[in-house]
């Protein structure tokens, strides 16, 4: 675990806000919060995270807001995955807001850090779909807009559809045009399967957890390190592949 966490599972924790209630949880945590001991200061970043997010389910944004930030300031940088959960939260408060420039640095970081939270918070992507005129392409962000990863409007991160040589390619960006996310895949005689299998490889490239199994030193999840082949090892060994 990282330095200064808590010895707990940090994706189990904001479970907590559905499974018990945004009420509860909330009352809970004031309780908790009110702690001066050693053990209190130490778990208050993450008690700050579970009363934000609960907070924000219950519809108390402002408040819930104060905590959330205050959790990014004081959680240990180790933390991805909960670092990336408080950014889609204020994403979402912020976009509720109509504070659209600042819910897309939120979303942002929430994508570098650990896309998969989006989808464990059930959270839209605000994006601007565009396509040239193939009807594979066409169909590609028909299906795109239909998808419950991304809320398909007149503001968010651009997503384009074009073709490009033999290949169809779907392309998440920023506003000011930097690319987060790219998806290529063949054209093939059935429009419907190339756009099928777009809208798959796109999802896999723009949500799945950016890891690079060939760099010297990984970070995990909970704030050690890992050499690359320890790494390779251990997911061998949970995939089951050799």
């Amino acid at each position: 675990f990282a330095a200064g966490g808590i010895d707990a599972l940090p994706w189990l924790l904001p479970g907590l806000v559905e499974l018990a209630g945004p009420g509860l949880v909330a009352e809970v945590c004031e309780t908790l919060l009110r702690r001066t001991d050693a053990t209190g200061i130490r778990e208050r970043p993450f008690v700050l995270l579970l009363a934000g997010e609960a907070q924000v389910a219950r519809g108390a944004t402002a408040d819930g807001e104060r905590a959330l930030e205050e959790a990014r300031a004081t959680l240990p940088r180790a933390e991805v995955m909960l670092h990336a959960r408080i950014a889609a939260l204020l994403g979402t408060v912020r976009q509720a807001r109509g504070q659209r420039p600042a819910a897309i640095v939120a979303y942002q970081e929430a994508l570098q850090r650990h896309p998969g939270v989006l989808r464990a918070l059930d959270v839209a992507l605000p994006v601007v779909i565009q396509s040239e005129g193939s009807e594979a392409a066409r169909t590609a962000a028909a299906w795109l807009a239909t998808s419950p990863r991304f809320d398909a409007g007149r503001w968010g991160f651009g997503l384009r559809v074009a073709a490009s040589g033999s290949r169809l390619v779907a392309t998440l960006s920023t506003p000011d045009g930097s690319v987060l996310a790219e998806a290529r895949v063949p054209v093939q005689a059935d429009a419907a399967a190339t756009a099928r299998a777009l809208c798959e490889e796109l999802h896999r490239r723009a949500f799945a957890l950016p890891l690079d199994l060939s760099q010297t030193d990984v970070n995990s999840l909970q704030g050690g390190t890992l050499s690359g082949e320890s790494l390779r090892r251990q997911l061998s060994d949970i995939l089951g592949k050799p």
